[in-house]
């Protein structure tokens, strides 16, 4: 939705004006709000084609690439969360169909103390679905959890405990929408990251019991109380929950912003 200010020609520095000047301010920002609404009408229809060809990609490379190690489970149970009994953790054991061989290669990397980049260019080929942008791409991660689990990395190195930052959000949510999937990021060791190389990692929400995230059940029920109002009043505020007694912040989106967010961050 669009707003206009019409122009009403009292605060000009000039005395007097006739009133077909103004009609002709009007003109012209009718046809600019024209050529706006057009430029996003085309941004998001690039952007609707671009997820669905990225879509077939991803699930025609999980199916056919032979470079990704298939997990299977051996064990799976769920473990409630000590201050919320009703939320739990799907924990999950699983196993490389070549473990040996894995097992192998880490010990030796391990001895040898060599820091392999597998996100680099030579290692990530075989592993590659597309590129997101001038700054990322998408490929598949070699070790996944679930199906088509996969990465959205930088093309050159960055450190993995920098900031995010518009050009991330951007290639993370044309992968995002294409997988119908959930992003998290690990910012360090600390957070269980085990690369250097500045990635984000997506997999199906159809990964989780009845296709959602196990906490957002949480938020749903929870007061959100807003922390950062926006003094625009375009939707970004910036909201807390007593529910969670870490640091955190929340900003609750609908599906329908986010090719009009891929379109600004663009």
């Amino acid at each position: 939705c669009f707003f206009f200010q019409a122009e009403d020609g009292i605060r000009d520095v000039e005395r007097s004006r006739g009133l077909g000047d103004v009609y002709k301010r009007q003109g012209v920002m009718a046809v600019s709000a024209i050529i706006v609404f057009l430029f996003l009408f085309l941004s998001i229809s690039e952007f609707n084609l671009k997820i669905r060809v990225l879509s077939q990609k991803i699930r025609e490379g999980w199916e056919t690439n032979t470079w990704i190690e298939r997990l299977y489970i051996i064990s799976q149970e769920k473990l409630p969360l000590y201050s919320h009994p009703d939320l739990s953790f799907d924990v999950r054991t699983i196993r490389s169909r070549k473990g040996s061989q894995e097992s192998t290669i880490v010990s030796s990397v391990n001895k040898t103390k060599i820091k392999i980049n597998p996100f680099d260019s030579e290692h990530r080929r075989h592993l590659t679905i597309s590129s997101l942008s001038q700054t990322h791409m998408l490929i598949f991660n070699k070790f996944p959890i679930v199906p088509c689990h996969v990465l959205v990395i930088t093309k050159e190195f960055e450190k993995q405990n920098s900031l995010l930052n518009s050009n991330d959000f951007e290639a993370a949510l044309l992968a995002m929408k294409a997988l119908d999937g959930i992003i998290f990021f690990n910012s360090g060791p600390n957070a269980g990251s085990s690369q250097e190389h500045k990635h984000l990692q997506i997999i199906p929400q159809n990964s989780f019991p009845d296709g959602r995230l196990p906490i957002s059940s949480l938020f749903e029920k929870s007061e959100l109380i807003c922390v950062n109002p926006d003094p625009k009043g375009v939707g970004e505020d910036l909201f807390i929950t007593k529910e969670l007694n870490f640091k955190h912040l929340l900003h609750p989106f609908k599906q329908s912003d986010i090719p009009v967010s891929y379109t600004h961050l663009r």
